[in-house]
């Protein structure tokens, strides 16, 4: 499993603080603050960078000869999805395969919201980062 990074810190950070505005009762839209709604559930933001550089994530790939869906699956347990480097599922036939519909509805929305996103979060990130430097210097 990855270490945690900044981006992940953040997204955790934003879900936090939008839970305690919750239960104080302060009625925030829980799409600014770590969360994307789906067709009928709020579902976390984990991260909004890719967990490590393309070609690296290119050269993962497993040998499952079915369904992907154990441990054992390299692809898996690297915490990424199939791909079409993947030898027998070529990232469409197994259970560990992305959604290509989802990947591109996610996209237009990501392009669509970005700018208003990042103008409203600016300031948060910002005193996020000051104050993560703060408890590194601590240390």
């Amino acid at each position: 499993m990855l270490p945690p990074t900044i981006p992940v810190l953040k997204e955790h950070a934003k879900r936090v603080y939008y839970q305690m505005q919750f239960w104080l009762g302060f009625n925030l839209n829980p799409e600014d603050w770590g969360w994307r709604r789906t067709s009928n559930m709020l579902l976390p933001i984990i991260n909004t960078k890719p967990v490590a550089p393309k070609e690296l994530l290119e050269m993962v790939f497993c040998g499952c000869k079915i369904y992907c869906n154990t441990s054992r699956c390299s692809c898996k347990k690297a915490g990424i999805k199939c791909s079409y480097s993947c030898k027998n599922c070529n990232g469409q036939s197994c259970e560990n395969a992305a959604d290509i519909r989802n990947v591109i509805l996610e996209s237009d929305v990501e392009d669509e919201n970005d700018d208003d996103f990042e103008q409203r979060n600016d300031d948060f990130e910002d005193q996020l980062e000051e104050k993560v430097y703060e408890f590194n210097a601590q240390e």
